[in-house]
C-alpha cells in the first residue's frame, strides 16, 4: 500500500474504534472518547509518516510569521459575519444575548456588571487564551487533513481536486461522531447533514489554500480553533433558536454553506490565475 491508502486504512480502523466507544456507551466518556476521535486523523498521519519516511516533508511544523498568523485567526469572520448579521437584521428577535450575558457573567463571578464582564472580559479571554483549550482537538485533525492528506494529494492532483477529495473525506469522517451525538435523528436530519457536508467540503478549499499559501499546517490549526471559537463562543450563543434561525445559522444551516463556498470560489479563481505555491 502507498502512503495515502495506508493513511485512509488507519483512519478507518482508528475512527471505527473511537466510534464504537461513542455509540456503544452513548456518552463522550468525559470527553476522552471525543478527544480520541478527534485525534484519529493525526494518529493515522503520524503512523504513516513513521512508515513512509519520504512523506515527512509534507508535515511542515514551521510556525508562520505574526502577520500571517493574525490573518489565519481572522479568516473565519469573512464567512461567519455575513450569516449572523443577516440573521440578526432580517429575522425579528433573532439577536438575543440575554442568556449569554447572564451565563458569562455568572461564570466569571461578576454578576453586578454582567455586560461589562461579558464583553470586556469573557469574550476577549475566550477568543484568545480560550483557543488553547481548542488546540488539542484542532491539532489532532489538522495533522491528518492539512499536515498529510491535502499536501500529498495536491502534489498528485492540484488544488481543486485535492481540496475536493480532502473535503469529502473530512465530511464523511464526521458522520460517526455526528451519529453518536444524535444529529442523524429527527425530521430535519437530512437537511442538517446535507448543509454540514456542503460546508465542510467548501471549508476544505479555504483550509487547503491557507496551507499551500503559508507552507505550514499551523495556520490551519489556528484557523480551525478560531472558527470553532467564533461560532460556538460568540455568535451561536447570541442567536435565538427558532424555526427561522435554526435552518440558517450554525454549521448545520445553509448560511455558512453558502458563504464558505463563496469564499472557496474566490480562492479557486485566485489559484487558477496565480498559483499559491507548492505543498513542500
Amino acid at each position: 500500500m502507498g502512503p495515502i491508502t495506508t493513511f485512509l486504512t488507519l483512519l478507518v480502523v482508528l475512527a471505527a474504534a473511537a466510534s464504537a466507544l461513542l455509540v456503544s456507551t452513548h456518552s463522550l466518556g468525559g470527553l476522552l472518547y471525543l478527544v480520541f476521535y478527534e485525534w484519529t486523523p493525526g494518529l493515522a498521519a503520524l503512523i504513516t509518516f513513521s512508515i513512509f519516511q519520504n512523506t515527512r516533508a509534507a508535515l511542515r511544523w514551521r510556525w508562520l510569521r505574526a502577520k500571517g498568523t493574525f490573518g489565519a485567526y481572522l479568516l473565519p469572520l469573512f464567512y461567519i459575519l455575513p450569516v449572523y448579521f443577516a440573521a440578526w437584521i432580517a429575522i425579528p428577535h433573532a439577536y438575543d444575548a440575554s442568556s449569554f450575558i447572564k451565563s458569562s457573567a455568572t461564570l466569571l463571578g461578576f454578576t453586578l456588571h454582567p455586560g461589562l464582564a461579558t464583553y470586556g472580559l469573557f469574550v476577549p479571554l475566550s477568543l484568545t487564551f480560550g483557543l488553547l483549550n481548542r488546540f488539542p482537538y484542532t491539532l489532532g485533525e489538522e495533522l491528518g487533513w492539512r499536515g498529510f492528506l491535502a499536501p500529498i494529494l495536491y502534489e498528485k492532483h492540484g488544488f481543486i481536486t485535492s481540496s475536493l477529495l480532502t473535503g469529502v473525506i473530512w465530511a464523511v469522517w464526521h458522520y460517526p461522531l455526528l451519529y453518536g451525538l444524535g444529529l442523524f435523528s429527527g425530521p430535519e436530519a437530512g437537511g442538517r447533514i446535507g448543509c454540514f457536508t456542503v460546508m465542510v467540503v467548501g471549508l476544505a478549499f479555504v483550509f487547503g489554500w491557507l496551507r499551500l499559501k503559508t507552507g505550514s499546517m499551523w495556520p490551519c490549526v489556528l484557523m480551525h480553533a478560531s472558527h470553532n471559537a467564533f461560532l460556538q463562543t460568540l455568535f451561536e450563543p447570541q442567536t435565538a433558536k427558532s424555526t427561522t434561525t435554526i435552518p440558517l445559522t450554525s454549521e448545520f444551516g445553509y448560511g455558512l454553506a453558502i458563504t464558505i463556498w463563496l469564499v472557496a470560489l474566490v480562492l479557486v479563481f485566485v489559484e487558477r490565475h496565480k498559483p499559491v505555491g507548492t505543498a513542500k
